[in-house]
């Protein structure tokens, strides 16, 4: 990206992107992400566009995120941009961290020769040896079984006390013929999930599924979603 400070000057609109891969870019060179193409939109210097996408990333670590990373920034509206493999209670990305925290000596000695110890450091993540060992595990134990719930509640709850405007943007999924929500809340509803919880949490929304589709019906040779607005899989 290109070079940006904590501070910004009060004349500024700064908005925060959270997501995983897509908002992230996978597949992308830098200029053709999201974060940077909306910030092109704007001729002159009045709105920035923070991107803080990272790559497989649920609600919950998008919204940990926000609050350890991107709130220094000073955002005045904070967007999430949902993907419906958010519902995924862990990072898909999560990966064995080899020595993440230092430790002292005597503690790597005893791992390597008790068998008591290492059993125990492992189970009760002694000096972070659990996690180091098992990322997934221990990723799915912090996360929790309904991450999108306690995501959208604490970015509630840190847009009333931080005073910014939330908005969960949700991505559709790109078919050969058609551009779809999902998952919806029922068979019988096709409300998308993920705007029947941002309502129920006091949250903003929007279906980007309607702009995708309003395009196509204005757009020539648009006869396939998925090879005209994806790389091919339906989803990037």
């Amino acid at each position: 990206d290109k070079e940006r400070s904590v501070q910004c000057t009060n004349d500024v609109l700064r908005v925060v992107v959270l997501g995983d891969s897509v908002v992230e870019g996978h597949g992308l060179a830098e200029d053709e992400i999201i974060s940077r193409q909306w910030e092109d939109l704007y001729t002159d210097d009045s709105t920035e566009i923070l991107n803080f996408g990272v790559s497989a990333y649920c609600t919950l670590a998008e919204i940990e995120l926000l609050e350890t990373k991107a709130l220094p920034f000073d955002p005045d509206v904070v967007v999430v941009l949902f993907v419906e493999n958010d519902f995924d209670n862990f990072n898909r990305e999560a990966f064995s961290l080899g020595e993440a925290s230092p430790k002292p000596v005597p503690v790597k000695w005893l791992f390597r020769r008790s068998h008591v110890f290492r059993l125990a450091a492992i189970r009760l993540n002694l000096f972070h040896f659990g996690a180091e060992t098992d990322p997934v595990r221990w990723n799915k134990k912090a996360i929790g079984d309904n991450n999108v719930v306690e995501g959208f509640k604490r970015l509630k709850a840190l847009a009333d006390r931080e005073g910014f405007q939330p908005l969960i943007a949700i991505w559709p999924r790109f078919l050969d013929n058609d551009i779809v929500d999902t998952p919806l809340v029922s068979d019988d509803d096709p409300t998308p999930l993920a705007e029947r919880l941002a309502s129920m949490h006091g949250l903003p929304s929007a279906r980007l599924s309607i702009l995708f589709e309003r395009h196509r019906t204005q757009t020539e040779g648009v006869d396939n979603p998925r090879r005209y607005y994806s790389s091919g899989d339906g989803l990037h």
